[in-house]
């Protein structure tokens, strides 16, 4: 019996459906989250975004 860990990352589908945003907004979210995570010196995945990060920038 294997149990499913919670994703670490989360893509522009999975962002719309917890915002109720268009996907449009979403993929722009993820680009500009993205975008910010980079001028940090993070290294980034194209088209995801850690989930922790997302959470601490929508609250």
């Amino acid at each position: 019996m294997s149990v499913k860990k919670s994703a670490m990352y989360v893509d522009a589908a999975k962002i719309s459906e917890m915002m109720n945003v268009s996907m449009s907004c979403a993929h722009k979210l993820v680009a500009r989250l993205n975008k910010e995570l980079e001028s940090a010196g993070k290294v980034t995945r194209t088209g995801k975004v850690p989930k922790s990060y997302l959470t601490e920038r929508i609250s």
